[in-house]
């Protein structure tokens, strides 16, 4: 099952991130910092590292919580076949200086997990930017294109701790929503 993205998809600003003494990496404080000041509202969750440096248990917690993440309040019509269409923003990434952006999940067959990120250190494909706008053929094979847009379980191996921050809807909305199902 593929989890895609809404239509409109918040994109932040796009921040360098590599090391050097002019440019900053956006941390999680900062990013709820631009996030509020331009009117939406955030939570930020940590993954911390596990006891055991070899375990999986921090990757596994990750994927298992972005999949809860997207497949929680789905609308009626969401499921259609193979994809899962969600309503909800992508999720904001940090791990170990680097940031990206969660914009859906794959479910492999064999029951493991892959992120589909927006990384701002890789630029779309040429073949991807050719697919832009247009109608995708069933002969289209999945996996050339989205390569550089997956996280699997190797990548999120080598690092031992992450720090997702979501959208929430403002507290207004939510207190609204509490009073219309107590009545």
């Amino acid at each position: 099952m593929v989890l895609e993205a809404p239509e409109s998809t918040l994109v932040l600003p796009r921040f360098v991130h590599q090391e050097s003494e002019n440019l900053q990496v956006l941390t999680d404080p900062q990013a709820q910092t631009l996030l509020t000041n331009v009117g939406l509202y955030s939570r930020a969750r940590a993954f911390t590292r596990a006891p055991d440096p070899n375990s999986l248990l921090t990757q596994k917690a990750l994927l298992a919580f972005v999949e809860e993440y997207f497949l929680t309040d789905l609308p009626p019509d969401a499921a259609t076949g193979k994809i899962v269409h969600t309503v909800k923003p992508p999720i904001y990434l940090q791990h170990s200086g680097h940031s990206m952006t969660i914009v859906g999940l794959e479910k492999w067959r064999d029951g493991s997990s892959s992120l589909l990120v927006f990384d701002p250190f890789f630029s779309p494909t040429k073949a991807m930017k050719e697919l832009a706008g247009r109608r995708i053929s069933s002969k289209v094979r999945p996996d050339v294109y989205l390569k550089v847009y997956r996280r699997k379980m190797s990548y999120l191996a080598k690092y031992r701790e992450f720090e997702v921050i979501l959208l929430v809807p403002p507290p207004s909305a939510v207190a609204s929503r509490f009073q219309k199902s107590h009545l």
